[in-house]
Parts: C-alpha cells; sequence; structure tokens
C-alpha cells in the first residue's frame, strides 16, 4: 500500500469536524513550505547576485611575492604568499600555510621597502597539493589589529 492509500484510508475515517480540521493544518503546511521555499529562493538569489557583482569587478592579474602574518598573533613570524589577482574588493594568494576563513591578516609587498601593512580577511581557502589559494577582502584595521 502506499504512502497516499495510507493517508487516504486514515482521512476515510475520520468524523466531518476531524476532516476539516486536517484540511487546516495541511492547508497551513502548504503555506509554509511555499513560504520557507520562497525565501530560500530569495536568499539564493540574493547570494548569487552578490556573486556575480564580485566577480563582475575588474581584476588585475599581477603577480609578485607578499609577506603575511596574522593580525593577532604579531608575535609570530611572518610567512611568505604570492599575489595572484587584485580587485578593488580584495585579492588571491597563494601561501604554503594553512589558514582558516575569518582570520585577519597584515600583507607587505615583498618588494615594499617602506613595508606598508595591508589589513586583509580571509573568506575562502582552498587547498591543491599542498598549496593554499586563498580569498581575501581588504578591511580597515581597527585598534587591535594596529599593533
Amino acid at each position: 500500500m502506499s504512502s497516499k492509500e495510507k493517508v487516504l484510508k486514515i482521512l476515510e475515517e475520520l468524523s466531518l469536524d476531524e476532516l476539516r480540521e486536517a484540511r487546516s493544518c495541511i492547508e497551513n503546511l502548504i503555506t509554509r513550505i511555499k513560504e520557507e521555499g520562497a525565501k530560500s529562493q530569495e536568499k539564493a538569489d540574493q547570494e548569487d547576485y552578490i556573486l556575480m557583482e564580485r566577480r563582475e569587478q575588474e581584476r588585475f592579474y599581477e603577480i609578485f611575492p607578499c609577506k603575511l602574518k596574522m593580525a593577532d598573533k604579531q608575535e609570530e613570524s611572518t610567512f611568505e604568499g604570492t599575489v595572484v589577482d587584485i580587485s578593488k574588493g580584495g585579492l588571491r594568494l597563494k601561501t604554503n600555510k594553512k589558514l582558516e576563513a575569518g582570520s585577519v591578516l597584515v600583507l607587505s609587498p615583498d618588494y615594499d621597502r617602506i613595508y606598508k601593512k595591508i589589513f586583509v580577511e580571509v573568506v575562502r581557502v582552498n587547498e591543491f597539493m599542498g598549496q593554499y589559494e586563498i580569498g581575501v577582502r581588504h578591511i580597515l584595521p581597527d585598534d587591535n589589529t594596529k599593533k
């Protein structure tokens, strides 16, 4: 016996008042599922738009070495990376060090003898053969990261 047949058998045994109550419950369930689906679709559409907007930004494929340091662990030594491309919102780099999304880094171009600091937040990490491709977004330093 299929699920539909089982449900129909149960419904046939209900009184008229119980059937009306069941119909009300089913209609509420249908409404809730539709609303959740609409919200999920709306959220997915927004995420797609943001991703498209980010990807539409002009990218400059500049490859240069850089020094990186965890912003909250200034006592740790720097590690090396390579910037692969730069856009208005962030940049993509490669490094041998595994990093977590949400980490805040201080980046200095290796050719910069003045050692300018660029603060970035890790938003994406992809590992491939022991190398990590890191997507970061530019951020403004706060009092905790300036030290």
